[in-house]
């Protein structure tokens, strides 16, 4: 008998969607724009799909996290030794809702901002 995943189980970040994943590399530069991204608070599946979407636009996941960091990604709500150094080495603590606006827009948002969007899905 086969395991099936109930589908209000399934999470966000790994429904199909109607929209193409954007880089964080812009055409015809080699690295437009480099991310450090450490995750906290998730496990199992979940994690593994959001390193897998770390990866593929252009992002490099590092399971231990350094002050040469640029980005935590947290879940909702999160506490813990990561977060309190983020916060104290000034990394971009976001939600993985940033995650998933960077890959629908690109690294600038909606709005395209060259500096980025991390503070509208900031958790600090």
């Amino acid at each position: 008998m086969k395991k099936r995943v109930r589908p209000e189980r399934v999470p966000l970040i790994l429904m199909p969607q109607s929209w193409s994943m954007k880089s964080l590399r812009a055409k015809g530069k080699m690295n437009s724009r480099r991310l450090d991204i450490s995750l906290t608070g998730f496990q199992g599946t979940e994690k593994a799909a959001i390193i897998h979407l770390i990866g593929a636009v252009g992002g490099m996941y590092h399971d231990h996290m350094a002050s040469t960091n640029t980005h935590l990604v947290c879940k909702e709500k999160a506490t813990g030794l990561k977060l309190e150094k983020a916060v104290q080495w000034g990394l971009n603590v976001v939600s993985v809702k940033w995650l998933v606006h960077v890959i629908e827009y690109g690294y600038g948002g909606i709005h395209n901002d060259e500096h980025g969007c991390e503070e509208r899905f900031s958790l600090v």
